[in-house]
């Protein structure tokens, strides 16, 4: 096999039948790799975005905000780029790479699929990566020194489990957000040491907007708890319309509650109502508690 980065591998020829095709990415054989490890080229250096100072990096994150090339997400924003650059030079980016390849989605910022090979393929324990599609199934194989290669898969059926069947990129481009899902859960397992804790874009984007606050309530709530509401909602019958009108109603004297005597009241006549009624203002109401309580605790 020559010594190229990214080889299709193809079975056939050594099992003789057809098999689907793979691509294999080798350590530092890789030209991406090349190009993060190698100094940059012989031209005359012009520093402009300079980041090593508080005050230079404040004046190239303002000049970089007022510039059409950096994503629109980064526009008219100096100081969520300079939290990325921050971030990018952890994982080994440079500002303007740091710029393009992570992403601000609901708040969290989230590497580009495509940034994952580049940076994991330039770790020192790094030994190569597969990946592959078969039967509507993405497949990622990461191998790491002197460790056993971690397989990961995402599926058609996991597509739909996930509830990213009738999403927009999903219709367009199923094999390749199948394929970003298969390497983002590999990378992550493999080399989180490279990733320092960032997740993948296409992942946080897929998160639906309420996973993330409580709109209703007015105020935050934990992920966990907002994936805990989700997974209660598949097993409840849908509201009817008079319960809707509770929930609203209920919400808005929640909202308005100033003490723990007015919540006290609103959780006896919570009683009365229905067991989808409470469900649904129930973290609102636990949310609306614990302020209540810091404020009372002041």
């Amino acid at each position: 096999m020559s010594s190229t980065a990214e080889t299709t591998i193809t079975q056939a020829a050594i099992e003789g039948q057809a098999q689907p095709e793979r691509t294999r990415y080798e350590h530092s054989d890789s030209p991406l790799a090349d190009l993060l490890e190698r100094p940059a080229l012989a031209v005359p250096a012009v520093n402009i975005f300079d980041f090593s100072t508080p005050d230079n990096a404040m004046k190239a994150a303002d000049m970089l905000a007022k510039s059409d090339f950096v994503p629109k997400d980064y526009r008219g924003k100096p100081g969520n780029i300079l939290v990325a650059v921050s971030m990018g030079a952890e994982v080994g980016l440079k500002p303007l790479q740091a710029l393009q390849n992570i992403a601000v989605i609901n708040g969290r910022p989230g590497l580009w699929g495509d940034a994952l090979p580049a940076l994991i393929r330039v770790h020192p324990e790094f030994e190569y990566m597969d990946e592959w599609e078969e039967n509507e199934t993405a497949y990622c194989v990461i191998k790491r020194r002197n460790q056993p290669a971690q397989t990961r898969t995402f599926s058609a059926e996991d597509a739909k489990r996930a509830g990213l069947a009738g999403g927009n990129v999903h219709k367009s481009y199923p094999a390749r957000m199948r394929q970003m899902r298969a390497r983002g859960f590999c990378s992550r397992d493999v080399f989180p040491d490279a990733l320092k804790g960032l997740g993948v874009a296409e992942e946080i984007a897929s998160i639906p907007r309420e996973d993330y606050s409580d709109v209703d309530s007015g105020g935050a709530t934990s992920r966990t708890e907002a994936i805990k509401q989700k997974l209660r909602k598949v097993d409840e019958p849908e509201l009817t319309e008079s319960e809707k009108a509770g929930v609203h109603s209920y919400l808005a004297d929640i909202k308005a509650a100033k003490t723990r005597e007015d919540l006290d009241g609103l959780g006896q006549a919570l009683k009365d109502e229905s067991e989808a009624v409470q469900n649904a203002v129930r973290s609102a109401y636990a949310n609306k508690l614990e302020r209540v309580k810091s404020d009372e605790g002041k």
